[in-house]
Order: structure tokens, then C-alpha cells, then sequence
């Protein structure tokens, strides 16, 4: 299926990352991640991928998306932003809100604390 003409495997992990999201496959999400970041996805490309999943496939299975995302960038590049003592869902949170512009994501609401807030 990788070698297929017709994607880059760049393009055929963002469709796998989103279909891991959308479905809530979320183990083999966080390996595929990795290879999303290994063929030349961005964290900015991944995380708005989920995002956009989030319109279609529901809200909660994106947060469980989004807290497996946060884990594997912020592993992937530390210190991007987001406040390492936050919880993953903090994070995740942090990573939507930067990215969606929207405030209060977070299932605890006033937990959310968002770099454009601390900023």
C-alpha cells in the first residue's frame, strides 16, 4: 500500500493518522505519528488534521487523538510551548487551542491553560 503511485507518504500518513483518529485507534495512532513525522509531516499538519477530523468524527475521540498527539510531539520535540508539568490533557489542550485559536477545550474548562493565555 506505501509504495502505491498516486500519494507521497507524506500524504498516506496524514490519511492514516486521521483514520487512526477518527475510528479511536489510538495505539497504533501514536507509531503512526512517528511515521508521519519520519516521511515529513509537520506537528502544525498533524495536529490540524485531527482537528479537521474533529467535525466528522466527534469531539471526544479527537481529545483522546489529541492527548496521544501532544505526547508523541512533545516527546519528538521538548519544550515546544507547552508547560511540561501540564497534564496531557493540558497539553493536548494547549496544542488545540494554539492551533484553533479557540479557548476552554479542556474537559475541566478553567484547567485549560493555553500558551496565548500565559503569553
Amino acid at each position: 500500500m506505501w509504495s502505491r503511485p498516486g500519494l507521497t507518504p507524506a500524504q498516506r500518513s496524514l490519511v492514516t493518522i486521521s483514520v487512526l483518529a477518527a475510528r479511536g485507534h489510538l495505539r497504533p495512532l501514536r507509531e503512526h505519528i512517528q511515521i508521519g513525522l519520519g516521511n515529513g509531516l509537520t506537528s502544525t499538519e498533524i495536529i490540524e488534521a485531527i482537528i479537521q477530523c474533529s467535525l466528522y468524527a466527534g469531539f471526544p475521540a479527537m481529545v483522546a487523538a489529541m492527548e496521544i498527539a501532544a505526547d508523541v510531539l512533545d516527546a519528538d520535540a521538548p519544550g515546544a510551548g507547552i508547560d511540561s508539568r501540564a497534564t496531557s490533557d493540558e497539553r493536548s489542550c494547549a496544542r488545540l487551542s494554539a492551533s484553533s485559536q479557540e479557548q476552554g477545550c479542556c474537559r475541566g474548562g478553567s484547567r485549560c491553560r493555553t500558551s496565548r493565555a500565559a503569553g
